[in-house]
């Protein structure tokens, strides 16, 4: 009879723990599509500069690399084509002249941060991924 108690006990445990297990795979799959949408946009981003600096004729092979690139991978790559986009189009400060300029996380489309009273604010992937992240742990 004790062999019984036990064996529910334990079953109960177990429907327990696939019940958290569940929880937990639900909220990674949740978290992972969120985090999937910013590193497309980030990557859409890229590819943008990309196909800015190569002008008329980009590399479909250099585009196949974008696309499969990883976040570590997309952050180099921002760099040089975000740079070479700069240099490319001789950006500067249209009230001093500096070309010493630092990119800057974008308005989402149809908002303009002067309108809303929203400052922009220069992020790196790390911590658009990080605010990604806090946003839907809550959820």
């Amino acid at each position: 009879m004790s062999a019984l108690k036990g064996e529910k006990a334990v079953s109960e445990t177990l429907k327990v723990e696939k019940e958290n297990l569940s929880t937990e795979v639900e909220n990674l799959k949740k978290e992972n599509s969120s985090t999937k949408l910013v590193v497309d946009k980030y990557r859409a981003e890229v590819e943008k500069h990309y196909r800015l600096q190569a002008g008329k004729n980009p590399s479909d092979v250099i585009v196949g690399i974008i696309q499969k690139a990883n976040l570590t991978e997309l952050e180099a790559l921002a760099i040089q084509y975000g740079a070479s986009a700069l240099t490319s189009f001789g950006a500067k400060c249209g009230d001093c002249g500096s070309t010493n300029l630092s990119l800057q996380s974008s308005t989402p489309e149809g908002e303009n941060p002067s309108d809303t009273g929203k400052k922009s604010k220069s992020m790196t992937a790390d911590e658009i991924r990080r605010n990604a992240q806090k946003t839907n742990v809550h959820k």
